[in-house]
This record gives C-alpha cells, sequence and structure tokens, in this order.
C-alpha cells in the first residue's frame, strides 16, 4: 500500500497518469514493456506498475542481489538469476529458467523488452515469447508514451498465435507510441510493416 502511493506520488509529481484499465491477465504474464529507448522507461515503468498493483518481477544478475543493493531490488520487484554462460547453460537455459520464476510465484508479471536493451537495433529478441509459451502464460503489452505523459496496457497476446502474430502486435501498436528518445525505436526488420 505504501508503495502505491509513493508510485502516484512520483508519477503525479512529473505531470504522469494512467490511461485506460488493468487487464486480468497481467496476474500472471510475461509483461512485454516498450518503447526502451533510456534508463527514464524503468523508472516511470516502475512507477507505473506500482501504482496499478501489477505484481512486477524483473530478471536481474544475482550480482546485483547482494547486500545492500539487494534490499532495495526485491522491494522494486528484482529477482536474482545466475546468467553468468558456461557449458552448462545456454540461451535455452535461460529461458526455463526464467519460465521456472512462474512456478515460484502465484502471481507475477515478469517484464521484459524485446528491443533487448536502450540502442538502436533493428532485430528484437524473442526470449519473452519462448518464456511464455514454455510457462503457458498470455503476453500482456504495457507501454510507456513519453508524449502524452501515460503509463497503460495494450492488447493481451496468446503464444498459442504464434511468433510471428506477437511480433507484429507488439511493433505494430508501439509504432503509434511515442519514445523517450524519438528516432530511437526501430521496427524488427524481419517483420516489415504489412501494406493493405
Amino acid at each position: 500500500m505504501v508503495r502505491k502511493t509513493i508510485a502516484k506520488l512520483i508519477l503525479k509529481l512529473h505531470g504522469w497518469k494512467i490511461v485506460g484499465e488493468v487487464p486480468p491477465e497481467t496476474k500472471r504474464c510475461v509483461l512485454v514493456a516498450g518503447p526502451h529507448t533510456s534508463n527514464w522507461d524503468f523508472y516511470f515503468a516502475a512507477a507505473c506498475m506500482f501504482a496499478m498493483d501489477t505484481p512486477m518481477k524483473i530478471g536481474i544478475k544475482d550480482f546485483w542481489m547482494k547486500f545492500p543493493m539487494g534490499i532495495l531490488i526485491r522491494y522494486v520487484g528484482g529477482v536474482g538469476v545466475n546468467l553468468k554462460p558456461d557449458k552448462k547453460f545456454d540461451r535455452k537455459g535461460q529461458v526455463a529458467l526464467f519460465a521456472e520464476l512462474f512456478d515460484q510465484y502465484e502471481e507475477i508479471a515478469f517484464i521484459i523488452s524485446p528491443e533487448g536493451n536502450r540502442t538502436k537495433i533493428d532485430k528484437w529478441k524473442t526470449g519473452f515469447f519462448r518464456i511464455a509459451e514454455l510457462a503457458q502464460v498470455p503476453i500482456v503489452v504495457a507501454y510507456l508514451d513519453h508524449g502524452k505523459k501515460e503509463g497503460g496496457f495494450g492488447p493481451v497476446i496468446d503464444p498459442k498465435d504464434g511468433l510471428d502474430h506477437a511480433m507484429r502486435t507488439i511493433m505494430d501498436f508501439y509504432e503509434t507510441i511515442t519514445p523517450c528518445i524519438e528516432g530511437e525505436f526501430v521496427r524488427d526488420k524481419r517483420y516489415p510493416k504489412e501494406v493493405n
């Protein structure tokens, strides 16, 4: 309750607002967050998620979970995971590791940005889809519109509809949203916009 109140105050001080309803699927889902072009995105996304009572969890290198930083990171939803590559641990292993989080929490909105990082890229990461598919949970699209100073939710996607459908739906949705750094959001070149 305290976290929710603080989050609402933070948004108000920055002139931000939350729009629309919270989909019931956010209680247990892979939550795609975007567009992701700045460190400010996490700040405002966390404030929006807390203000909307979303059970946000974020995978973070277990190195950061050590005292004293670990106390704060756990409070904001951080979950320590071992991402160190070795002979026994590959990308498929990461997907399985993140999917297993859904066995550990009854309510969990596991946040991932398919753009991967803040730099301009033309090939998105698809791990979010593989995690949702393996955990058998829906994909919920969340957004921050820096032009309108608002945050909210977009489409809810069933991974059974396929990767192509998920990627196109997410990219089409984000193309109408103003990122923090304009011009940094780029559509994945493997999924060009369909011309009707």
